[in-house]
C-alpha cells in the first residue's frame, strides 16, 4: 500500500516525536526538557523546537516555567477521555456533512480497498498509522468544512493502542469498523454512520485506557521492587 502525505513542518515533527515519547513513558512526568539538549537531539535550530514545545503546552503535555525549561506533565486518564470525547463530536459533524453533500468517495474507498487487500501480519505500526491518518483525513475532507478539517488534523495526533501492546487484533477490528462506517455513508445513512463511528471510538477509548493503566501498574510495581532491592 502506498500512502502519500504532505511534508510535515519541523515544529509539528518535534511535537509529534515528543508527544509519542511522553505518552509511551519514555519521557517521564516531571522531567525537564531543555532547549539546548533538544537541539542536539533533533539537529535543528531552537525556533521550531520551542514552537513544538508550545504546541505540547497547549495540549497539556508540558508546562513552561518563565525563562526556564519545559516540565513534562505527561498523559493521564483525563487526557485520553477528553481526546475521544472531542473526536466523537467533530467526526460526527464531518460524517453528517459527508452524507448530506453526497461527495465523491472514490479516494477513501480506494484506500480502504488497499488496506483490506494487505495481509494484517505484514503491517507495521508506521504503515497502519499512515493508513488510519489518511482514512480519517479523507473522511474529514468530505465534510467540506475547512475548520473541522483543520481541527481534526490537529487533534488526530493523539494516543494509540499500539503504544502499549500488540496491536494486530485492534487493527483488524479497526479496518472492519472503518468499512462499516463507509458503507453507511454510501447509503446516505448519517445516523447509522455516526452510531458506528461512535462505537468504534468507544472501543478504542476502552482499549487504550486499559492498556495505559496496565502499563502504569507495571511501572509502579517495578518501582516498588526496585525500592526493595
Amino acid at each position: 500500500m502506498t500512502v502519500t502525505f504532505e511534508t510535515v513542518p519541523l515544529n509539528q515533527q518535534v511535537a509529534n516525536e515528543l508527544r509519542t515519547a511522553i505518552m509511551r513513558g519514555d519521557i517521564k512526568d516531571g522531567q525537564r526538557l531543555q532547549l539546548a539538549e533538544l537541539e542536539a537531539t533533533f539537529h535543528i535550530s531552537r525556533t521550531p523546537i520551542k514552537e513544538g514545545l508550545m504546541m505540547l503546552e497547549h495540549e497539556g503535555f508540558v508546562q513552561h516555567e518563565r525563562n526556564k525549561d519545559f516540565i513534562v506533565i505527561g498523559m493521564s486518564e483525563e487526557y485520553i477521555n477528553d481526546y475521544y470525547d472531542l473526536r466523537k463530536v467533530f467526526e460526527a459533524a464531518a460524517i453528517k456533512n459527508a452524507c448530506k453533500h453526497k461527495e465523491d468517495l472514490s479516494a477513501i474507498l480506494s484506500l480502504q480497498n488497499s488496506i483490506e487487500g494487505t495481509s494484517i501480519k505484514t503491517l507495521t505500526v508506521d504503515l497502519f498509522k499512515d493508513y488510519s491518518a489518511k482514512f480519517h483525513s479523507e473522511l474529514w475532507k468530505l465534510s467540506g468544512n475547512t475548520r473541522i478539517i483543520g481541527f481534526l488534523n490537529f487533534l488526530f495526533e493523539g494516543p494509540g493502542v499500539e503504544m502499549f501492546e500488540n496491536p494486530f487484533k485492534h487493527w483488524e477490528k479497526t479496518i472492519k469498523e472503518h468499512r462499516a462506517v463507509l458503507d453507511a455513508i454510501q447509503q446516505g445513512n448519517s445516523a447509522k454512520a455516526v452510531e458506528l463511528n461512535n462505537a468504534h471510538q468507544e472501543r478504542c477509548r476502552s482499549r487504550l485506557l486499559k492498556a495505559w493503566k496496565d502499563k502504569q501498574a507495571r511501572e509502579n510495581q517495578e518501582e516498588v521492587m526496585h525500592g526493595q532491592a
